[in-house]
C-alpha cells in the first residue's frame, strides 16, 4: 500500500496535468476529478508518511533471521515515525503502546540489549522502571 501511494505522489504532476488538459472532456469519468482537488494530494501524503514506518517494519520483521531486538527496534520507528503526524498522532501511538503492552516487555527489552546490533541502542534508552528492573546490574 505504502508502494501504491508512494508511486501516485511520485507522477502526481503529471497526474494533475492530466486532469486539467482533459477535465472538460465529456468522457471524462467524475472520479477523475479528485485527480485536481489540493486535499486529496495532501490527504495522500500523510496516508503514505503513516504507512511507511509500518512498511519497514514489515520488511525488517519477515526475515528469517528476525530477533526480538529487531521487534522493539520496530516500535521504536513506528513511534517516532508516528508522532511525525498532528492530525492522528495520539490515536496511532495509543495503538502502538496498547500492543507494547501485550508483549513479554522484558523478554523484549533484554534481547533488544544483548543484541550486538542494538547493544549500544540500548544503554542510551532513557531511565524507565523496565530499564531499571530489566537492562541494569544489580
Amino acid at each position: 500500500m505504502q508502494g501504491c501511494f508512494a508511486s501516485l505522489l511520485r507522477v502526481q504532476s503529471a497526474l494533475q496535468m492530466f486532469h486539467r488538459q482533459y477535465k472538460r472532456a465529456s468522457d471524462f469519468s467524475s472520479k477523475l476529478h479528485v485527480l485536481g482537488d489540493p486535499a486529496f494530494w495532501d490527504e495522500l501524503r500523510e496516508a503514505e508518511a503513516v504507512i511507511a514506518p509500518l512498511s519497514l517494519a514489515s520488511y525488517r520483521l519477515q526475515r528469517d533471521e528476525s530477533t526480538v531486538g529487531d521487534v522493539v527496534r520496530s516500535f521504536g520507528d513506528i513511534c517516532k515515525g508516528f508522532q511525525q503526524h498532528l492530525v492522528h498522532q495520539e490515536k496511532l501511538i495509543e495503538c502502538v503502546e496498547d500492543r507494547w503492552e501485550q508483549c513479554e516487555q522484558p523478554l523484549f527489552m533484554l534481547g533488544f540489549a544483548l543484541h550486538p546490533v542494538y547493544v549500544e541502542c540500548s544503554r542510551e534508552l532513557p531511565e524507565t522502571a523496565h530499564r531499571e528492573n530489566w537492562l541494569t546490574p544489580t
